[in-house]
């Protein structure tokens, strides 16, 4: 008499298809996640994600909802999980809570926007403003203080363009923006700078770093400030 194979207990394998599609829905759009104050760079981030991945329709609300016997609902159903999974990943717990029973992932899109988005220009613009005064190296590296000014500063040109009817003038005015930045920058390093700072200031910014890396040489911090300063130069 054969004997009969126990039953297994295993779940039954999951097809690549749905792995692909759960691995999709625990991705994350942006490390900068929505907490109340970063909207404007918050949206930026996830248009520029779903964008990418051929998905817009679905928070501008191009993406209409098919009708049940429509050979495309399931997908359409499929998608919208994704896309609002990606949106509710993107933010805080205590923010995502509020759109977590929205039913699309363009209703969580708009609600987001009536909720954070100020329309007033001027006051994300000062608080940008006074962010970069206040920004400090505390010991970080040159690399991470610029960085962390760099992100204020693209924020500010985006709400901020330059709009100046003459080419000169568009020019003059990035050559005062970009000595408010410098300063900005010098204002901000630690105290070891002190003599590197003073000597920047008080000659031409492009032949003091070209001092400095004659002087101290290649491995200098005077070398990477140079270079710090050099790139917000061509960066305007």
């Amino acid at each position: 008499m054969s004997e009969v194979p126990p039953k297994s207990s295993a779940a039954p394998p999951v097809s690549s298809t749905v792995m692909t599609q759960l691995d999709n829905m625990s991705m994350q759009m942006t490390s900068n996640k929505l907490d109340g104050t970063n909207y404007s760079a918050w949206s930026q981030f996830v248009e520029l994600y779903v964008t990418g991945k051929g998905k817009l329709g679905y928070l501008t609300g191009e993406k209409i909802k098919p009708a049940i016997s429509d050979p495309s609902f399931s997908t359409w159903v499929e998608e919208n999980a994704m896309l609002m999974s990606w949106l509710l990943n993107s933010m805080t717990p205590d923010i995502n809570a509020s759109f977590l029973r929205l039913p699309t992932a363009h209703d969580i899109w708009d609600a987001v926007a009536q909720t954070y988005f100020t329309g007033n220009d001027a006051s994300q613009i000062y608080e940008l403003r006074r962010k970069a005064h206040e920004t400090r190296q505390q010991g970080k590296s040159l690399a991470s203080y610029f960085s962390a000014l760099q992100t204020i500063w693209q924020e500010l040109d985006f709400l901020n363009p330059y709009d100046m009817e003459s080419a000169k003038d568009t020019a003059t005015l990035k050559t005062r923006i970009e000595n408010e930045r410098v300063y900005d920058f010098l204002a901000g390093l630690d105290p070891g700078f002190d003599q590197i700072r003073v000597q920047v200031l008080a000659q031409d910014l492009l032949l003091i770093c070209e001092a400095h890396m004659l002087l101290f040489g290649e491995r200098s911090f005077a070398k990477l400030l140079c270079s710090q300063v050099l790139h917000m130069r061509v960066q305007l």
